[in-house]
């Protein structure tokens, strides 16, 4: 799900970091002293997470891991996800530097976006925590459908040259995004469970 350097034009590469940029300011500006934590470890679950490749013909898939990052930071999943992406650029060229906003804003905006449509339901339905985790669980699915798209949009957006290979990094995503879904059910559950206060909004 990370698009390599040398693959988009400059164009597109500032408008990434201009967007990406808008988002960590937001997230920077929420984000408090006692959440630093949080952020770290999330952060290196997705590190980790990403590094960790299924090969499915003519790519291969990773998790990552953004519905729980999104539900447990919020916002800030944006720092948490930024970072990772930084250190997977730098050490393992895993993405690039060039194409880090873009990426950014690939994977950071799904993250955000099933915080926020979760949040809604731990306020109403937090007894009814079965539902929670089905719910946690499509979220995750529907996160991985709309970070392949913008991929693909993105990459249909750097010229014709990449339409094709759009296509083909789109496919293996389906069974990603069932993956997906079961982990971050089986996550949601424990965490339900055991310590729902990590999750963001809850309320003993």
């Amino acid at each position: 799900m990370h698009i390599a350097e040398g693959m988009l034009g400059i164009e597109i590469c500032i408008s990434g970091y201009a967007v990406a940029g808008g988002l960590t300011a937001l997230a920077l500006k929420k984000v408090k002293q006692e959440h630093a934590l949080k952020i770290s470890v999330m952060g290196t679950c997705f590190f980790v997470s990403s590094l960790i490749h299924i090969p499915i013909p003519p790519t291969s898939i990773h998790l990552a891991l953004l519905v729980l990052i999104g539900i447990i930071l919020g916002l800030e999943a944006v720092l948490a996800i930024g970072v990772g992406l930084f250190f997977q650029a730098l050490m393992f060229q895993h993405g690039g530097l060039s194409t880090l906003g873009v990426n950014l804003c690939v994977m950071g905006l799904p993250a955000v976006c099933s915080a926020l449509l979760f949040k809604p339901f731990i306020k109403k339905r937090q007894k009814q925590k079965n539902l929670l985790i089905v719910i946690g669980g499509i979220l995750a699915a529907l996160s991985i459908v709309l970070a392949t798209a913008l991929m693909a949009l993105v990459l249909i957006a750097a010229g014709n040259e990449f339409s094709v290979l759009a296509v083909l990094f789109s496919l293996p995503q389906g069974i990603l995004a069932l993956i997906e879904a079961v982990i971050t059910g089986l996550v949601l559950k424990s965490l339900l469970k055991i310590k729902p206060e990590l999750i963001n909004g809850f309320e003993k």
